[in-house]
This record gives C-alpha cells, sequence and structure tokens, in this order.
C-alpha cells in the first residue's frame, strides 16, 4: 500500500489540470476546429485568438470592468474584516 501513496494525489493533481488544459488547448485552435471536431491537440495549431484579444478594442471593456470588480471587492473585504478583528 505504502508503494501506491503517490497514486491518488498524482491521480487528483492530473484531474485538476484537465480544464487548464483544454482552455489552452481551445485557445491555439481555429473556431471551425473547436465547433467541428474533437481532438486533443490542435491540428492546425494558431495564435489568432490571441493577436485578436490583445488588438481588438472592445475586450478592454471587460478587462477594465474584471479590474474595477477585483479592486471593490477587495476594499470592501478588507474594510470588513479589519472592523471585524477590532475586539470591543
Amino acid at each position: 500500500m505504502k508503494k501506491f501513496k503517490w497514486l491518488v494525489p498524482t491521480i487528483y493533481i492530473i484531474f485538476l489540470m484537465l480544464p487548464i488544459y483544454w482552455l489552452l488547448n481551445m485557445s491555439f485552435k481555429t473556431t471551425t476546429e473547436i465547433i467541428n471536431t474533437y481532438t486533443l491537440w490542435p491540428q492546425e495549431f494558431t495564435l489568432d485568438n490571441y493577436k485578436k484579444i490583445f488588438t481588438d478594442s472592445t475586450w478592454y471593456t471587460g478587462y477594465l470592468n474584471s479590474i474595477y470588480y477585483v479592486v471593490l471587492n477587495t476594499i470592501i473585504s478588507l474594510h470588513y474584516h479589519f472592523f471585524s478583528f477590532i475586539p470591543q
């Protein structure tokens, strides 16, 4: 049993890494390949998706909204937790 002590954590880590692999895999595929085929590796490797995200100005609003909500949530959380820590 001690021989296979590494097996469960390894399977768990692989299971956790699958969505990250799938996201990266899809990011390097063309749109038609994503819709029409099911492959574990891109048949036509492309960086066009990254070019579009970093050059198309319509994506900037989403980035700014994400940053705004993260900063606002952090400020509210820190304020709430700081004042809940003060002993009475």
